[in-house]
């Protein structure tokens, strides 16, 4: 594997007389990983087996231009030093699907992540169970895999705060409008199918997405829809769900395909963006006390899309989120995040301007020096080149400092699906607040590490670092250092 090998792809961007970091991501060849033409459904890029190192799981995907044709999915073991091993002989790789996305939590909290591959055609999506040492048992009998529907993708929530995760199956997502499935967990891997708004509006479904608008503790939910109009639904408790609405959303012509809660502007609330595909714009809307308006973007909402889900990340580690808008059969977009609530449209040749079949991406640090690296998975109609999984290496040159928090869940979900991290520290003199709610399921068909990265550019140290667990319980750090990962448990 040549890890050396890369193709650097930079752009710089001054202003008000302030020069911002050069965000530079490098082509890397990472043999197998980058050079396997088989079909690609998704990509989730997370610490599989609790190593402390990134691991890649490329989902199986098929050829959409003829008959179709079960394929196995491939999965990467990380050193965590820019290297990933091909496991060919593991239950979750023999299991051979029509696959799409696959979504990672601790299902029966037992310390192990499982996973759920989404899968298409009626075949019956995948249920994992890790049982350690990097192994996983299928489990055939549970619904998720019974219950044959056509998901493009899965998200796991806790939610009503019991501790144990659900699901929501996101079904038909470019097919006609049908319903989901919503399933309750048990926190021991089981599921039961329910009922209700959520569970029998038909829509043609993808990247839904939960986050707690309100901050009242429980998870809400926005579902896109390519056949007509997407939803929002504000949790209530008790297993209900009441539609909301979003102020301007109606008056984009395109239909909603991936999305993503993100407090762009630092101001302690969950905004929520919206791509679109069929060239329409991607949307961001922004939280008012709770309630979703359109959100000002500079130069961010001049430019038609094909996406089919959008991704952020603080790319230059300045403390503030950049935004990624993976295209479909077109260069992607990079907007560099100003600071004021607004956003700068960067090139970034040979990956702006290269044309991608993106219908995943995820973001993650996969060598552990502070930056978050982007893993792009790519079906094109026909397989070829354009079938190719994409990884860039993050070579940004800047001395920013950074932070990442992993928590374990001790009354709330092992995986603290959920839970709320504000980060608190001074940056260029001046107090900066970053939000992140842990997710299971990012954007559409993809998945990013459920350790938390924060850009903290010249600060030395972190003020403050406030947790709320998805069990209601609150946690305060204070004065922790820079450029580490931290790890920290519920206490009991």
């Amino acid at each position: 594997m040549n890890h050396l090998l890369r193709i650097a792809i930079a752009s710089t961007l001054c202003i008000a007389g302030t020069t911002r970091a050069q965000i530079t991501l490098t082509s890397v060849d990472a043999g197998h990983l980058t050079s396997d033409h088989k079909s690609n459904g998704g990509v989730s890029m997370l610490d599989i087996d609790g190593d402390g190192n990134v691991d890649i799981l490329v989902t199986a995907g098929y050829d959409v231009s003829k008959k179709p044709e079960r394929q196995p999915s491939r999965l990467y073991w990380g050193d965590g030093k820019g290297h990933f091993t091909l496991d060919e002989n593991n239950a979750l790789t023999n299991a051979i699907t029509y696959g799409s996305g696959s979504t990672w939590a601790d299902l029966d909290n037992d310390g192990q992540l499982d996973a759920v591959i989404s899968c298409q055609l009626g075949s019956g999506s995948v249920l994992a169970r890790g049982i350690g040492n990097r192994r996983f048992e299928i489990i055939d009998a549970s619904p998720v895999h019974t219950d044959k529907g056509n998901a493009f993708s899965s998200v796991f929530a806790d939610i009503d705060s019991d501790g144990a995760i659900d699901l929501l199956m996101c079904n038909n997502a470019y097919a006609g409008p049908d319903v989901s499935f919503l399933y309750k967990g048990d926190g021991k891997g089981g599921f039961t199918r329910m009922s209700g708004e959520v569970a029998e509006r038909k829509s043609s479904t993808g990247g839904a997405y939960f986050g707690d608008l309100d901050g009242d503790g429980k998870p809400d939910l926005f579902m896109p829809n390519n056949s007509g109009r997407a939803a929002l639904f504000r949790n209530t408790g008790d297993w209900k769900f009441i539609p909301a609405t979003i102020n301007g959303l109606d008056a984009n012509p395109f239909p909603a395909s991936g999305s993503s809660w993100v407090d762009y502007n630092n101001d302690g609330q969950l905004d929520l963006s919206i791509a679109c595909a069929q060239g329409g714009n991607a949307l961001l809307f922004k939280n008012v006390g709770g309630t979703l308006e359109p959100a000002p973007l500079g130069d961010a909402a001049l430019f038609s899309t094909n996406a089919g889900l959008i991704q952020w990340g603080d790319l230059d580690n300045d403390g503030d989120l950049d935004c990624i808008v993976p295209n479909w059969g077109a260069g992607s977009f990079i907007y560099q995040n100003q600071g004021n609530g607004t956003f700068k449209r960067i090139a970034l040749p040979g990956f702006t301007d290269q044309v991608f079949y993106t219908s995943s991406c995820a973001l993650t640090d996969y060598d552990n020096d502070g930056r978050v690296d982007v893993l792009l998975g790519q079906w094109p109609v026909r397989p070829g080149d354009g079938e190719l999984t994409k990884l860039f290496h993050n070579d940004t040159k800047n001395p920013a400092n950074w932070a990442k928090v992993k928590l374990k869940g001790t009354a709330s979900n092992r995986a603290a699906i959920g839970a709320r991290i504000t980060v608190r520290a001074t940056i260029q003199s001046a107090p900066v607040n970053q939000l992140r709610e842990v997710n299971a399921g990012s954007g559409f068909r993809s998945q990013s590490d459920l350790t938390q990265h924060f850009g903290l550019g010249d600060a030395k140290q972190i003020t403050e670092i406030e947790i709320r667990w998805p069990s209601g319980k609150a946690q305060t750090l204070k004065n922790q250092p820079t450029n580490q990962v931290l790890e920290i448990t519920e206490p009991t």
